[in-house]
């Protein structure tokens, strides 16, 4: 394999011999060293093979395709390396006993709380100490080589000074399918840091290109000058980070920011050209850097990826580190005065709260979710769930939770009071859809599929019950005493919903034989890992939403949900959020992305609410 490096000559550069142009632009590479690259034939220009005395002009492109084996490691919050690093030959690291604060381990990878101070791997001036050299010792030598000998096992990295979690891959086959989604986009990164000043907007997204800066070449900067009247981005990278304020102080906010892409120092580069650089950081900071914090104050604080080999999906996330809330503790909080008049800063609004990886993972409720719905209201709100369940698996679920509003079952197909044991809404699949589900049982032998009726769970066949979490699943059903074996003589005669337990490497693949059967009358939705629900046409949880809201007389809407089948209702509402820890392609769609499910989500929500209000 090789990797390419693009370059585009700007007006500055134009008549600037090739060597002395590459010498700039690729960090640690020799005059010398450009003209061997360039004698062997590695440098093109405008396509073809450039000479060492080839002077450049103005919007020529120069390529340089480097002899490299793998894809391209992250550099601290991003996706590039120094590329000068691969010009020269660098020694086998060795292992060493260094202490390593593992978080998950398995045959092929294993996640790592990387502390300040620390390098990642071996380079110029540190060939020891490094997360490398402790990997060898902690693996035995079993660590992915394709990235290079110096990398072994590195997968992204973060900044010496950053402190935070890594994954690391053991085999080459998990490497190339972690850069893979490095490379997409696809793997959650989320990050708490400090900055100097006060950021006014409590959220917020920068959509700034980032390239090497034209005043210092060993610095990242904001280059706009490289966006073309046409949109389209020519010397520089695209950049996306969201931000959140999490706390005020007195001189310096608090911030939670997620990586929409990975750049080199992109929350660095960002929040400094924002006026904000983050505190202790002495390259993009002021020149008096605050020497306690002994570099910035930024923290990986979770990763959230898919597991190359077994498909499941993994989230970890690491508490902020003794620097970190050691620095918080020493500022000066910011009170914000709110209006005496305003009582009851929830009236109005409906809240609705899918549960499934939202409220709970299964059935108990954090304290801190309760707490916050008993307060919200307690202050005039309307709080309900909405999911997937039928109303017979709530049990314990609403022994836990206050509802004050009519609950949303089934994705939408069965709405009722729970006051007043009223219906308002019911629907149900058309005939057609029973042949269709022995069709796909009998098409796909390792699939499961049981119907969802008001009151029971009807299991036709269970599946492989080895795919993680269908047993957890089953036992809590038996144990709500709401699942029965379906027959066609015993069982319901329409059907409301329909679950297929599919393994989750194989959902793709019985998602898109449905689709091209094209049914008329219902259409699939993914609700979980392993969950693929067939739902009649017109109902989803949105639709149920807003019956509610119109029967209530509501203002305002709020939705909070982690999955597809949550999306209309999300769409739906005047307030959104989906938990950091759900399906990452609801980011896009809402207006907060709240702590993990296990964190206290809807809490985190409620919280977000009250400051809008």
């Amino acid at each position: 394999m090789s990797s390419t490096l693009r370059f585009t000559v700007d007006s500055e550069q134009d008549g600037q011999r090739i060597d002395k142009f590459l010498q700039q632009q690729v960090e640690g590479m020799s005059r010398s060293q450009a003209q061997k690259w360039l004698a062997a034939g590695q440098v093109l220009v405008q396509g073809k093979s450039a000479g060492k005395n080839d002077k450049l002009k103005a919007g020529m492109q120069v390529e340089v395709c480097l002899p490299e084996t793998a894809l391209a490691a992250q550099e601290e919050d991003g996706d590039e390396r120094n590329w000068g690093e691969l010009l020269t030959p660098t020694e086998e690291p060795q292992p060493q006993q260094i202490p390593l604060q593992i978080v998950y381990e398995d045959e092929h990878l294993l996640v790592v709380d990387k502390p300040k101070h620390m390098v990642v791997h071996p380079g110029a001036g540190n060939s020891e100490g490094t997360l490398v050299n402790a990997l060898l010792y902690h693996c035995g030598g079993k660590l992915a080589r394709c990235n290079g000998i110096e990398r072994q096992g590195i997968v992204h990295r973060i900044d010496k000074d950053t402190s935070g979690l890594l994954v690391c891959a053991k085999d080459d086959e998990s490497y190339l399918g972690l850069s893979s989604q490095i490379q997409q986009h696809t793997v959650d990164r989320f990050y708490e840091t400090v900055v100097y000043g006060k950021v006014k907007q409590e959220e917020g997204v920068i959509d700034l290109p980032i390239g090497r800066s034209l005043k210092d070449r060993k610095k990242m900067a904001v280059r706009t000058d490289c966006i073309q009247p046409d949109g389209n981005i020519v010397g520089a990278k695209q950049a996306i980070t969201h931000y959140q304020v999490l706390g005020r102080y007195d001189g310096f906010t608090h911030l939670r920011c997620r990586l929409e892409t990975g750049r080199t120092h992109q929350i660095r580069v960002h929040l400094a050209y924002l006026g904000h650089p983050v505190a202790g950081d002495e390259l993009y900071g002021p020149k008096k850097a605050i020497k306690r914090l002994e570099g910035q104050c930024l923290h990986a604080r979770a990763l959230g990826f898919v597991h190359p080999i077994t498909g499941e999906h993994l989230y970890f996330e690491s508490p902020l580190p003794p620097y970190f809330t050691s620095f918080l503790k020493t500022l000066k909080p910011v009170r914000r005065n709110k209006p005496m008049e305003k009582q009851q800063p929830f009236d109005g609004i409906l809240l609705v709260s899918d549960i499934d990886g939202t409220l709970t993972d299964l059935t108990q409720v954090s304290r801190r979710n309760i707490e916050a719905i008993e307060r919200f209201i307690r202050l005039g709100g309307h709080f309900t769930l909405c999911t997937g369940r039928p109303r017979c698996a709530l049990g314990e679920i609403l022994r836990q939770v206050p509802v004050n509003a009519p609950i949303i079952t089934i994705n939408g197909g069965y709405i009722y009071s729970e006051q007043s044991e009223e219906v308002l809404f019911t629907a149900s699949l058309p005939d057609t859809v029973q042949p269709f589900v022995y069709h796909l049982l009998e098409r796909f032998e390792q699939i499961g599929a049981m119907l969802v009726e008001p009151d029971n769970y009807w299991v036709i066949r269970w599946g492989d019950e080895s795919i993680e979490g269908v047993a957890q699943r089953r036992d809590m059903y038996l144990r709500e005493g709401c699942c029965k074996p379906y027959t066609p003589q015993t069982g319901p005669h329409s059907w409301h919903k329909v679950v297929l337990i599919v393994p989750p490497q194989q959902i793709p693949e019985v998602r898109a034989y449905i689709e091209q059967a094209n049914p008329q009358g219902f259409y699939p939705v993914q609700s979980d890992a392993f969950y693929l629900e067939l739902v009649a046409e017109g109902v989803d949880k949105g639709k149920g939403m807003r019956l509610i809201q119109q029967q209530l007389g509501m203002n305002k809407t709020a939705a909070i949900g982690d999955r597809e089948n949550d999306l209309a209702m999300l769409r739906a509402a005047d307030f959104s959020a989906t938990p950091c820890s759900g399906d990452r392609n609801l980011q896009k769609e809402v207006d907060f992305i709240v702590d993990s499910c296990d964190n206290g989500a809807v809490a985190d929500f409620i919280e977000r609410l009250e400051q809008r209000m």
